[in-house]
């Protein structure tokens, strides 16, 4: 998960990655979802018995009939994103914890034009890796949905530690997503 330095060295760059969703999140999304197995996991992050660690490596499993959660590597979003877009068509759902990147050509391609969003309120305070100080999220984070359960004309806003649904909207994505920095009231000093 991005931090707020931008990661030079390639151990920096899996710290960089491998900070974990909060717990009490993702308590109140599974008992939502129902994930079946967590496809980019650490064993020390992992938040289902089902994961998939890098050895075994997510990308190159069928996730058909899954109901998969992804925290990916911020540093990889697009390859994930489109790997979820291709299962979509098999029939697999999945939920991402992404940052808000709307400058990103990703955001566009899959976000925008075929995942439902669910904006966070306040900043995510992640799991850091062991040895390393928790902070708040740098940068704004939402969930995206994907599959045959996403709705990409429906707008959701959770509260950034329980989870729970604060506001909803339907309409135009493109409308919806004009003004949402402003609508959120995003604050994370």
């Amino acid at each position: 998960m991005a931090r707020n330095q931008r990661s030079k060295t390639p151990e920096e760059i899996e710290l960089r990655n491998s900070w974990g969703t909060p717990r009490k999140l993702f308590e109140q999304l599974h008992s939502e979802y129902r994930f079946t197995v967590d496809c980019c996991a650490l064993p020390w992050n992992a938040k289902l018995p089902r994961f998939w660690t890098p050895e075994v490596d997510g990308l190159a499993q069928s996730w058909a009939g899954e109901r998969v959660w992804d925290n990916p590597p911020y540093t990889d979003i697009p390859t994930w994103l489109k790997k979820a877009s291709e299962e979509a068509v098999r029939g697999a759902c999945s939920v991402h914890l992404l940052p808000v990147r709307s400058d990103q050509e990703w955001w566009h391609e899959f976000v925008i034009q075929h995942g439902e969003v669910h904006y966070f309120r306040g900043c995510l305070r992640c799991e850091p890796p062991e040895g390393i100080k928790a902070s708040s999220n740098w940068e704004p984070t939402c969930l995206v949905l994907l599959g045959p359960w996403a709705d990409p004309t429906r707008v959701l806003w959770r509260h950034h530690e329980t989870g729970r649904i604060l506001a909803a909207c339907h309409g135009a994505p493109s409308a919806l997503h004009a003004d949402i920095g402003r609508l959120l009231g995003v604050s994370c000093g």
